[in-house]
C-alpha cells in the first residue's frame, strides 16, 4: 500500500532529480558558451545569411534609400500542431541567451495582422515566438509570447496586453533572454518597463526568426548580442509542415 508519507518522498525526490538536471545542463552551457554580436541591416542584396521558408515570398527591397526585409506573401499556418511556419531563420548562431533589438512594420495594406519574433527555434515543433498585434491580449492567440513544444501554441505571457503594433508606421521591439533564469522580457519602442515578461525552462536554446502568423511585413536593423552553444542541428528543420 502506497502511504502519503511514501508519495511525498518520491515527489522530495523527483524534485532533486529534476533540479540536479537542470543545473547540470546550465554548468554544462556556461562552461561551453561563446559570446557573439550580429549585425543585419538589409543593405547586401544577398540574403544567403537566412532560411527562407517558400524563398519566392521573401525579398530585399529599398525603401527612401534603406534596404529591407520583406516578407511580401503571409501564410500558411502550420496544422499540426497549430504554430506559426512563416518566419526567416537567421543561419549559423545557436544562442543560449540573448538580447535582440529589430525595427518591424505590417504592411499598410493589411489593417489587421500580425509579426512575431521567433526566438529558442530547435525545430518545427520545439520553440518560442512573440507575437506583436494590433490587438489586444485579451485575444487568447494574439499579442503575447507563446510557446510551441509538440502541441498547438500555448500562450505563456501577455493577456490582457495593449497593442504592440496599433499602427503602420516602424516600431522597434527588444527581446532579452537570460541564460541563467530562462526569464524572457519584451520591450516595445524603448520602454523602461517590458510589455511581456515570463520565465519558462522547456526550450533552453535554439535559433531566431523573423517573420508573422499570416501576414505580411517588413524588417530592418537586426542588432543581436548572444552567447552561443554547439547543441543545435547543423540543418535547420524547415518551419513548414512536411
Amino acid at each position: 500500500m502506497i502511504t502519503k508519507e511514501y508519495f511525498a518522498r518520491c515527489i522530495t525526490l523527483m524534485s532533486f532529480l529534476f533540479n540536479t538536471v537542470i543545473g547540470l545542463f546550465v554548468f554544462f552551457v556556461l562552461t561551453q558558451a561563446a559570446s557573439s554580436t550580429w549585425l543585419e541591416d538589409f543593405e547586401l542584396h544577398s540574403l544567403e545569411n537566412w532560411h527562407l521558408p517558400q524563398p519566392s515570398h521573401w525579398e530585399r527591397v529599398v525603401i527612401e534609400g534603406n534596404g529591407v526585409l520583406h516578407l511580401a506573401v503571409g501564410g500558411p499556418v502550420g496544422k499540426n500542431p497549430r504554430r506559426p511556419v512563416k518566419f526567416a531563420i537567421l543561419e549559423g548562431p545557436c544562442l543560449v541567451g540573448f538580447t535582440l533589438g529589430v525595427k518591424l512594420k505590417k504592411d499598410p495594406i493589411e489593417e489587421e495582422s500580425d509579426l512575431i519574433v521567433v526566438f529558442a527555434y530547435q525545430d518545427k515543433e520545439h520553440f518560442y515566438y512573440v507575437h506583436l498585434s494590433n490587438d489586444t491580449g485579451d485575444v487568447s492567440v494574439h499579442n503575447g509570447i507563446f510557446k510551441v513544444a509538440g502541441a498547438d501554441r500555448e500562450r505563456i505571457a501577455g493577456k490582457g496586453s495593449r497593442p504592440t503594433l496599433p499602427d503602420s508606421e516602424w516600431h522597434h521591439v527588444a527581446v532579452v533572454h537570460d541564460r541563467l533564469t530562462s526569464t524572457v522580457r519584451v520591450y516595445i519602442d524603448g520602454e523602461s518597463e517590458p510589455r511581456f515578461q515570463t520565465s519558462n525552462h522547456s526550450i533552453p536554446f535554439g535559433r531566431i526568426g523573423l517573420g508573422s502568423f499570416n501576414n505580411s511585413g517588413m524588417f530592418d536593423e537586426l542588432h543581436l548580442d548572444g552567447t552561443t552553444v554547439d547543441l543545435c542541428s547543423a540543418e535547420i528543420d524547415s518551419p513548414l509542415d512536411d
